[in-house]
């Protein structure tokens, strides 16, 4: 018969040890965000990641895949639909037109939208479509538009989708806003004063939070029409910022907006506008700078595209396109960073100071090498 005492001691000593293989951690994740870290790299940090040219980056692996129903680098005279895919059915070997796709997914991560630009040979004609993520299958008519179609987004429900376009009619016509649901069904839509670029997100109660001509608008729900809650004009701190650029998210409870504000500094070659991550309440109160990255011999900054982690924890962020102020030998094309979401002007850093996770991957790598440079368009974080 074994001694009490030894029993309970071996007790202890298994669950001080389950302790020590699950509840160790670095910097990062809670909740549905967290997973163990056998399987995690990336501070346990969960979820996916959508890129815009189409590419789902698992999280906790650092793996990527493309969207599924697209064949997302064809280049033809003419392509059509075979199945639930687009496919080139006139390819080209040394000229021809490129179609250009664009993927956003709802908050859910169930659905994705696609809006593709050139779509049909000889026609100035875009193309929008919503596929289903796990299979690619199509969700509903492919939408045809004889119009520029810039971007489109779903609703974080799935059942509504806005998009912005230009009529190529019309030289400089002005940009409209348009809002349907998911059978392609009219709702509403707007008309800017010129043909100036509009970014945009939506709320969970079907708002849609936008930037354009250096400001930001908040609609009724279903709605186009917005109120202003933020101009870069009434900050005379300002001064030196040209206007709002085409990363504007709103947080998973719908209650902050974080967005970059880009510099007069002129783009030159393969370096981008310099741009800085802000944070302000959908009321309009609190505006506060986000983060900030240690300058390098270039003189400025490099934020690009910026995500809301799905439980609101964290903000997911690309700095340093082509320069990388952070970078060690002043060539890396950037990196991929996880910051906590109640941070105040933080500084990045690559050691995990003050909870900033630099997040590993091996998006468009064909070589399946998981590696911290980053080099993305806008992205998207869902469960």
């Amino acid at each position: 018969m074994l001694n009490q005492n030894y029993i309970v001691l071996k007790i202890v000593v298994l669950v001080g040890m389950s302790f020590l293989f699950y509840g160790c951690g670095g910097g990062g994740g809670s909740g549905d965000n967290s997973a163990p870290m056998s399987d995690n790299i990336n501070g346990g940090l969960a979820g996916r990641i959508f890129t815009t040219n189409g590419w789902i980056i698992d999280v906790a692996t650092g793996r990527s895949t493309r969207s599924p129903g697209i064949v997302w680098d064809s280049y033809c005279l003419d392509f059509d639909i075979v199945g639930n895919d687009f496919y080139c059915t006139d390819p080209v070997m040394d000229y021809g037109r490129s179609p250009a796709f664009y993927t956003f997914p709802n908050i859910s991560g169930d659905k994705y939208i696609v809006a593709v630009s050139n779509c049909v040979d000889g026609y100035t004609l875009d193309c929008i479509e919503i596929h289903d993520t796990t299979k690619g299958e199509l969700i509903g008519e492919r939408h045809e538009l004889y119009k520029s179609v810039d971007v489109a987004r779903l609703s974080r429900d799935g059942e509504y989708y806005a998009f912005t376009f230009n009529d190529d009619a019309y030289y400089n016509s002005p940009t409209l806003i348009v809002l349907n649901d998911i059978n392609n069904e009219e709702i509403t839509y707007s008309t800017m004063p010129d043909d100036g670029p509009v970014a945009f997100d939506w709320t969970n109660d079907n708002r849609i939070v936008y930037a354009y001509n250096g400001a930001i608008y908040i609609t009724s729900p279903y709605s186009t029409e917005g109120s202003k809650i933020f101009d870069v004009r009434d900050h005379p701190e300002f001064s030196n910022i040209a206007g709002i650029g085409g990363s504007v998210r709103v947080s998973p409870d719908s209650t902050k907006i974080a967005f970059m504000l880009f510099e007069e500094h002129a783009s030159t070659g393969d370096v981008p506008i310099p741009q800085t991550p802000w944070i302000i309440n959908i009321d309009g109160s609190d505006l506060h700078r986000f983060a900030y990255a240690p300058v390098s011999s270039n003189g400025y900054e490099l934020f690009g595209s910026l995500a809301w982690s799905p439980d609101g924890k964290y903000i997911l962020i690309t700095e340093g396109y082509s320069a990388g102020p952070l970078g060690t030998d002043g060539s890396t094309p950037g990196f991929l960073y996880a910051i906590p979401s109640n941070s105040r002007n933080i500084e990045l850093n690559q050691d995990g100071y003050n909870n900033i996770i630099m997040l590993k991957t091996n998006y468009r790598n064909d070589s399946q090498e998981l590696r911290y440079t980053f080099n993305g368009g806008g992205l998207w974080w869902t469960p």
